[in-house]
């Protein structure tokens, strides 16, 4: 039950492509499956997923959490595991990531992946620089789909299928921690994410000509793209958005001191960009 695909680390120019990532799904679960911590005395459906013990696990038989305990362990694939009344599988571990590149692995090709099924993050790099992530097909994530984590600078994510990041802060391109100084999110296609689809806080980074039709099911105060408060010198430009009414917007400046940036030529169907950056160095034009 291990925690990662395929995982590179302290090397560089590695070629990841053509790879099938796809555990086997005991349980269908779908956007609305919870993704909770697990609880006691808790009415759990069929198909609900839960995090504990170190791992994600689903219902197979619907019914009621014990009273007490600490709800299902690890253990064999496709064994039912009592708690109560409920009966769950486990589907993998709760820290498990398709392809993990990471301890400056620098300038590596992931390419032509499938990334699918009950992963709790699909593709994530960190502490490595100049990566190229094209071509994938990424989707039904337990959580985040492509993760930007720490100093994953000059990173271009581009071409890459996203169809579903399951889970209320599960976003379909994070920008981790702010450390993806010069990357470029370009030309990725977006169907399904539980938060954010793109989540933006580095500087000097990109976010061009890409297509999200579906974000923010399960979080009511989540955007297309988000620029977490203080990020600064990026751009938002050619994006094609189409409004979820279940979100709160398309593109989402969040209150601080937000400078040097371009927002422009969106296609956002008339909901207006949400813009509280304090800054004076920025252009927002042609959003329609």
């Amino acid at each position: 039950y291990g925690s990662y695909g395929i995982n590179t680390t302290a090397g560089g120019g590695d070629y990841i492509e053509d790879n099938q990532l796809d555990p086997v799904f005991y349980v269908s679960y779908t956007m609305s499956s919870g993704f909770n911590a697990w609880a006691t005395s808790t009415a759990y459906s069929l198909n609900d997923v839960v995090s504990v013990n170190g791992g994600l696990f689903g219902v197979a038989v619907a019914g009621t959490s014990a009273s007490s305990g600490t709800g299902p362990a690890i253990t064999a694939f496709n064994t039912q595991i009592t708690d109560g009344t409920v009966k769950w599988l486990f589907l993998g571990a709760s820290n498990s990531t398709g392809i993990l590149v990471n301890g400056t692995s620098n300038s590596n090709f992931i390419c032509s992946n499938d990334i699918s099924g009950p992963w709790a993050g699909g593709l994530k790099i960190s502490g490595s620089d100049g990566n190229i992530v094209e071509g994938n097909t990424i989707g039904q994530i337990i959580g985040t789909c492509i993760d930007l984590g720490s100093t994953a600078t000059n990173t271009l994510v581009a071409g890459n299928v996203i169809s579903g990041a399951y889970g209320a802060l599960s976003a379909a391109i994070e920008d981790g921690n702010g450390s993806a100084t010069g990357s470029r999110i370009m030309n990725n296609h977006i169907n399904g994410s539980g938060w954010h689809a793109i989540i933006v806080q580095s500087s000097h980074f990109s976010v061009e000509c890409n297509t999200i039709i579906d974000y923010g099911d399960l979080t009511s105060t989540s955007y297309a793209i988000a620029v977490i408060a203080g990020t600064t010198k990026f751009n938002i430009i050619g994006n094609t958005i189409i409004p979820n009414s279940l979100a709160a917007g398309t593109i989402n400046v969040a209150s601080g001191a937000s400078d040097y940036y371009n927002i422009i030529g969106n296609l956002v169907e008339g909901t207006a960009v949400a813009d509280s950056g304090t800054g004076t160095h920025k252009t927002l034009t042609g959003n329609n």
